[in-house]
């Protein structure tokens, strides 16, 4: 299922809290790691760039993208010798956003994980510019992962397990349903457990208008909560995860 692997980061202690996670993944799935960053010009980065970072000379583009190999590759590196996970680096050149979606297309990358931010200034943002706008335009899997304060030590520091139970949250349409197969093959990977989810809003489940302080339909309510439990079985016993 995972052959490539792609983790992107921006040189930060907070990017690399993805690699931990990715690791492990690809320690269990015998897949290679592709480190990747994409050396932009275009705002603040890691490797020594300020906010005017678009007024750089070719001279100074090119040592930063020199910089950014050399912390790639010594990472890669180090790790691979450490976990015995192929890993492979890879710079890029140009817009985050842009230059991280034609890779992740162009190397056939079955998963990508990143954090959810890492360099800036909103570091306690819930997620970040790229991670925002990679969500909704790569159709690649992703995982994001939320990074801590903590000082992350990557030669000790592995997920063997990362995944041991699974929450699949489901609308009953289609689109939700998407998410059904790669959540199954990485639970599968990781011998997790799943559990479907439905979640039911009593404002909607009845014809209200404002100010919502009409008393809800108890029995409505409850046949919108049978209804959603019908579902979600027959969904779990499509994808054989009911045992007899």
């Amino acid at each position: 299922m995972y052959r490539t692997i792609m983790v992107r980061l921006d040189g930060s202690s907070l990017g690399e809290h993805a690699l931990p996670l990715a690791l492990g993944i690809a320690r269990r799935a015998g897949a290679t790691l592709d480190l990747v960053h994409a050396c932009t010009t275009l705002g603040p980065n890691a490797f020594g760039g300020e906010l005017d970072a678009p007024l750089l000379g070719d001279m100074q583009r090119k040592q930063l993208h020199v910089r950014a190999r050399a912390y790639l590759e010594q990472l890669a590196a180090s790790l691979s010798a450490r976990w015995e996970v192929a890993i492979t680096a890879t710079v890029l050149d140009g817009r985050a956003v842009d230059m991280l979606y034609d890779h992740a297309l162009a190397s056939r990358a079955d998963l990508v994980v990143m954090t959810t931010h890492g360099y800036g200034p909103l570091t306690r943002a819930w997620m970040g510019s790229v991670a925002d706008k990679l969500v909704r335009r790569l159709p690649t899997p992703m995982l994001l992962v939320r990074p801590h304060d903590e000082v992350l030590d990557l030669l000790e520091t592995v997920h063997d397990q990362p995944f041991q139970h699974v929450l699949i949250p489901l609308d009953g349409s289609a689109l939700a349903e998407e998410i059904l197969p790669p959540a199954l093959a990485l639970g599968a990977l990781m011998g997790a457990k799943y559990t479907l989810m439905q979640a039911l809003d009593p404002l909607v489940a009845e014809h209200t208008s404002p100010p919502y302080a009409a008393g809800l339909n108890p029995a409505l309510l409850e046949e919108l909560r049978a209804s959603a439990l019908a579902y979600l079985r027959e969904v779990a016993e499509c994808l054989g995860l009911v045992k007899e």
